[in-house]
């Protein structure tokens, strides 16, 4: 059996119409010591039979393919790194596709650098997603910025991790969205050291969104689910809490500018029919608040003070800042 270099994990829910361009992007890699990790999430279409058709024309490649009922994404790639035997893993989006040169490049550098992870930048939609960091960092140090600042994308599949770091689960076990920003910080935790390459390898699409949004878009069950969701994502604070144990304390201010970045932005979000009120009040009953007053205080004392949201809120005040911010976002709208 040959020795697996990159073990790239697909968890794969009702995207037939787009799988297989992500599935020919692999095909073209450069790097050959690679194997794919097909996870079916609770697929109603065809994914499945294109993941066996692929899987079945092209035998020189290593496969896995692995059936489940739908545990939400997080839980689908946790299934895909419980199988991986590469000596690093990647994620894919399966609505996603990869430039030819992508996991050859990530590999060389993380062996060349001797690096945990190796991130990339992105193409979307003809502008390029990157971070504020070039070469080998101290992952500690991109820790603590993430934390503070929020400093880095936090989609996983951007980036190379080398398969120790996934010893503990690093994934979130609630099915929500945002799951990645819950998984960073874990595997940033654990690593040595981070490598920042500033060449667009991957390709971040949005025709699956779009086609989603058109459906979802004026229906009120499905805006009240997102926002339900979205407060869930709320409970996954004590996911990192737990990863880090014991060290917690060392990061309390940062941990604690987190969890304020995270409620700042879920409250300047613009739900269906949801006031400044109505999300105040949320935030307080799922995070242990008093009262929404609490939230805002919170808020306001634990944001990093080097950051724009801090200089904005330290100008206008939480509430009023949040009443500019609204009446500038549909001033845009209606240009």
């Amino acid at each position: 059996m040959k020795t697996i270099k990159v073990s790239v994990c697909i968890s794969v829910h009702n995207t037939a119409h787009l799988l297989p361009r992500c599935l020919d992007s692999l095909l073209k890699q450069t790097m050959k010591d690679l194997e794919i990790v097909l996870v079916n999430n609770g697929s109603s279409d065809n994914s499945e039979d294109i993941m066996r058709q692929y899987s079945n024309h092209y035998p020189q490649i290593q496969w896995q393919i692995i059936v489940q009922e739908d545990r939400g994404l997080a839980q689908g790639r946790q299934t895909g790194i419980n199988h991986a035997i590469g000596e690093y893993i990647a994620f894919l989006d399966a609505d996603d596709y990869v430039d030819s040169h992508m996991y050859g490049k990530l590999y060389d550098v993380a062996i060349e650098n001797s690096a945990d992870i190796v991130e990339c930048e992105v193409f979307r939609d003809g502008s390029i997603l990157s971070s504020p960091y070039t070469g080998l960092y101290d992952a500690n140090f991109i820790f603590r910025d993430y934390l503070l600042y929020n400093s880095l994308h936090s989609m996983l599949w951007m980036r190379l991790y080398k398969r120790t770091l996934f010893q503990k689960d690093v994934m979130p076990e609630l099915y929500v969205n945002n799951e990645d920003m819950f998984a960073l910080p874990c595997l940033l935790y654990t690593a040595k050291t981070i490598y920042f390459l500033k060449e667009p390898l991957y390709y971040y699409t949005t025709d699956n969104e779009i086609g989603v949004m058109k459906v979802t878009t004026n229906n009120p069950a499905f805006r009240q689910k997102y926002y339900e969701n979205r407060l869930k994502a709320l409970l996954c604070f004590k996911h990192l809490k737990s990863f880090v144990g014991v060290d917690i304390e060392k990061y309390f201010t940062e941990y604690e500018a987190w969890r304020a970045n995270f409620l700042f932005g879920f409250l300047f979000t613009n739900f269906y029919k949801k006031s400044y009120s109505d999300k105040l009040e949320s935030l307080a009953i799922n995070n242990g608040f008093r009262n929404g007053k609490d939230v805002e205080l919170f808020i306001v004392q634990n944001i990093s003070k080097d950051s724009k949201n801090y200089k904005n809120i330290s100008l206008f005040g939480l509430r009023i800042y949040y009443y500019i911010h609204l009446f500038k976002n549909k001033l845009i709208s209606s240009i």
